[in-house]
C-alpha cells in the first residue's frame, strides 16, 4: 500500500522524502508489512515458433529511457555486433519515451520507433532472450525492481546493475549477474554469449532457484 503512495511522494512532493521514510520506518518497526509486487507464474507459457522470430535475442532491454547510461550501454553493445533487440515507450510518457534521444547515427536507429509491450508481449519478450538487462531507475532512486524477479520466472540470465540488496537476494555469477560500469556489463555479456560452457553453467545455477523462493526473498528487503 505504501509503495504507490511514496512514488507519488518522491516525485511530485519534494522535501517530504525524508519525513515519510521516517514514518515508513516507524510503521515497520510497529508490525507493519510493505506487500512486494508479485507476478502470477501461469502467465509463463511457452513460445509459439511466429513468436521467436519476433522476440528471440541473445540479448534485450525492456523499459522506459532514463539519463543513466542505459543508451549509451545499448549503443555500445549493439556497435559489437551484439543480437541486442529493446522495446519500450517511444513517444509520450514525457522524458521516459525514447524518442528524441536516439540520434540518427545511433545503432538503436534501426529499431525505431521502439515498440511499447503489453503484459503478455512482455512475458515473451522475456522468454525469448538469452540475457535480460536490467537498469535500476536513479529517478525512483530503485534498489530492485520487478524485472529482478520477472526476468529468472520468464527463464532469462538476469544481468542487472549492481546494489547492496540484490546482492543479498542472488548469488553473483550462479543465479545472476552484476554489473557496475558499463566495461564490467560488455566483458560479461561477451563472456557468456561466446562461452556456451559459460553460458550453461550460468543457467543451471539459474534454474536451481525454486520460484516459491523468490518470492520469499523479496520479503527480505527492508526500506531503510
Amino acid at each position: 500500500v505504501l509503495d504507490p503512495v511514496m512514488y507519488l511522494i518522491n516525485n511530485h512532493t519534494p522535501g517530504l522524502n525524508e519525513t515519510m521514510a521516517l514514518f515508513r520506518r516507524s510503521l515497520i518497526n510497529k508490525g507493519v508489512m510493505t506487500l512486494e509486487n508479485m507476478m502470477a507464474l501461469r502467465t509463463c507459457t511457452p513460445l509459439t515458433e511466429d513468436d521467436r522470430l519476433e522476440f528471440s535475442s541473445d540479448v534485450s532491454f525492456v523499459g522506459h529511457f532514463e539519463s543513466d547510461g542505459r543508451l549509451e550501454v545499448c549503443e555500445a553493445l549493439l556497435s559489437r555486433g551484439i543480437d541486442l533487440k529493446i522495446f519500450g515507450p517511444y513517444k509520450g510518457l514525457g522524458k521516459s519515451g525514447w524518442h528524441g534521444h536516439i540520434k540518427d547515427s545511433s545503432p538503436i536507429k534501426q529499431q525505431t520507433p521502439l515498440r511499447f509491450l503489453n503484459g503478455n508481449e512482455y512475458v515473451k519478450a522475456l522468454s525469448g532472450t538469452k540475457i535480460a538487462l536490467c537498469f535500476l531507475s536513479k529517478l525512483n532512486r530503485d534498489t530492485y525492481t520487478r524485472r529482478c524477479f520477472e526476468i529468472p520466472a520468464c527463464g532469462a540470465a538476469l544481468f542487472s546493475e549492481y546494489s547492496d540488496d540484490l546482492g543479498e537476494l542472488y548469488k553473483e555469477g550462479q543465479e545472476a549477474e552484476f554489473f557496475r560500469s558499463q566495461d564490467e556489463l560488455i566483458e560479461k555479456v561477451d563472456f557468456y554469449l561466446r562461452s556456451h560452457h559459460g553460458y550453461y553453467q550460468w543457467v543451471v545455477g539459474c534454474k536451481s532457484i525454486d520460484l516459491l523462493d523468490l518470492l520469499r526473498m523479496r520479503q527480505q528487503i527492508q526500506y531503510r
